[in-house]
């Protein structure tokens, strides 16, 4: 695709984009006068609500968001709502929350809603308590954050089963280089999308809870006939059980540009009482606070491009967490797998012990594994710096061979947040260390370690060099349009990533995203074309892609 193109095509959905915000969009027309609240939070037992409130509060004093939290009831629920004691600073609280702890979070207005009590001065009640009775949001990112629940559902009143549904449709048009190896299957632009229809249903049976997300997804593109994965760097879809332990996976057809099927995502049962809490089955975890890079995440991480991040890939696994008063709880998790003969084996799983805890205004997580029948330790520090937190986490594993040395990799971040224009907006450094990488450019043919292409192919790892630095910031225009940029560098050969997505809440259920990603690097680094034969003449990567997703709740 020629750059005009791609520019023409993002200028005209930039300014659809603004032409139903500031004319279709009923908060363009707001009573300024009006008070609202912040939901963060939806339960079905009061109890359970109570808890959350407790740790709520905790968060919002670090964060400096000066409101009062209740519980009020809504339909069969009790929410949580959050009311900002200064109104005029709604729309910048409301982008800090949505950003830094409850990312489905969502205004309402507060006439008519009817209040159950404020317990907001319960500060003695144990905050950790709150972490073990409810389910995680349904649009979340992996990470275990029992209490957030997502407050776009519609909760039948009928039916026993708490029931939702997603349906995503994700798409991109990508620019091949005239050597692209690509070019031999597909002609430029090329051009994928997937349809992805997820069910989400769980029950509450006394101290147990079960969950199951059932996919129904459609590919169709240029990348299946080229056999490239170029929109797996933006959208997070996986369709076989190759390694799991089930086989919960099913192809319902396919051809030469597309390719259908179903599949479990989520099915688990978990076992709640007091500070114990036990699940079995596919659920999907996530360790460590990284923007861009997780290095001591090993679980199935989101690739540092990756647009759709509503829900992370499930390990089958047993998780057991106990709780303590002090606030500090420890974790045990085991994954199963398969290996190449399709037998469950020890040399193919994970089993991981975690601590987390305080020590005066900080926190911190130890990891002790054996991952791949390799040993993996982990630490993951937090520590509150003036207006920010500064979050460092380092993993070091053995080698392949048991005289293999020990490899590091580790991030270090900080998030600053500012008004401009009135308006709120934040920005991140990150920066991240490899051990694993190379120090010059590798080949697809040559100069990648066995270690290095191991843990790509595992998906643990998406970088091929060693440092890279990477700089983000996200602006509220509106409080229904927000934009977000990254650049990533790679420090040692100067190739560089650019993108940019614009987020639209087109509605209280409904969200529209339109991104753009462009490669700045030269041919022969990592983010440019790369050679892919010995004869140098064709090459793979580079260029630049446009992309649209548009996913409904109901």
């Amino acid at each position: 695709m020629k750059i005009a193109n791609v520019t023409t095509l993002l200028v005209r959905l930039f300014l659809l984009f603004w032409t139903v915000l500031f004319i279709g969009s009923p908060a363009a027309h707001a009573e300024e006068s009006a008070s609202y609240g912040i939901v963060i939070g939806s339960y079905q037992v009061k109890a359970n609500a109570e808890k959350a409130l407790v740790d709520s509060q905790l968060k919002f004093d670090q964060l400096g968001v000066e409101a009062s939290i209740r519980i009020v009831v809504g339909g069969e629920n009790f929410r949580l709502v959050a009311k900002v004691i200064n109104q005029n600073d709604f729309d910048k609280a409301m982008f800090r929350i949505r950003s830094q702890i409850y990312p489905g979070a969502w205004r309402i207005l507060l006439t008519g809603q009817k209040p159950v009590e404020d317990l907001s001065s319960r500060r003695e009640m144990l905050v950790t308590q709150q972490e073990s009775k409810d389910r995680p949001s349904s649009q979340d990112d992996g990470k275990i954050q029992i209490g957030e629940i997502n407050p776009q559902r519609k909760n039948s009143n009928r039916s026993p089963i708490d029931l939702d549904y997603r349906l995503k449709v994700f798409t991109s048009v990508s620019d091949l280089e005239s050597s692209d190896v690509q070019r031999l299957f597909v002609d430029s632009p090329s051009s994928d999308m997937n349809v992805d229809f997820r069910v989400m249903a769980g029950k509450d049976v006394g101290d147990f809870r079960f969950d199951i997300h059932y996919n129904v997804v459609n590919q169709i593109g240029d990348s299946l006939q080229s056999q490239a994965n170029v929109i797996g760097e933006l959208d997070s879809l996986e369709l076989d059980d190759d390694f799991r332990l089930l086989s919960l996976a099913r192809e319902l057809d396919s051809g030469e540009r597309h390719r259908a099927g179903h599949r479990l995502d989520r099915f688990s049962l978990q076992w709640q009482k007091n500070d114990w809490r036990i699940s079995a089955g596919r659920q999907a975890l996530s360790w460590g606070g990284g923007f861009i890079f997780h290095p001591i995440d090993p679980f199935n991480p989101f690739s540092p491009t990756a647009v759709d991040k509503d829900y992370k890939v499930g390990n089958d696994s047993i998780l057991v967490q106990r709780i303590f008063p002090s606030g500090h709880d420890v974790q045990l998790l085991h994954v199963f797998r398969r290996d190449s003969t399709d037998t469950v084996s020890q040399s193919v799983a994970s089993t991981a012990i975690k601590w987390h805890g305080f020590f005066g205004a900080n926190d911190f997580e130890l990891i002790g594994a054996s991952h791949f029948d390799r040993q993996f330790l982990g630490l993951s520090l937090k520590i509150p710096l003036g207006p920010t937190i500064l979050r460092t986490d380092i993993a070091a594993q053995e080698g392949l061979k048991d005289d293999d040395p020990w490899k590091v990799m580790g991030m270090m971040n900080m998030d600053f947040y500012l008004t401009v224009a009135d308006k709120p907006g934040s920005i991140f450094l990150e920066f991240f260390h490899s051990d694993y990488g190379s120090q010059q450019t590798p080949s697809y043919e040559s100069g990648m370690s066995d270690l290095l292409y191991t843990m790509i192919e595992r998906g643990e790892i998406f970088t091929l060099m060693r440092d890279y630095l990477a700089v983000g910031t996200t602006y509220q225009w509106h409080p229904l349009l927000i934009q977000s940029a990254s650049w990533i560098g790679n420090l040692q050969d100067g190739g560089a990533l650019f993108q940019t997505t614009i987020s639209y809440d087109a509605a209280q259920d409904q969200q529209l995203q339109i991104g753009y990603l462009a490669n700045l690097a030269t041919r022969g680094q990592e983010f440019g074309p790369n050679f892919f034969d010995p004869l140098s003449i064709y090459t793979f990567g580079g260029g630049q892609s446009a992309y649209i997703r548009w996913a409904l709740y109901f």
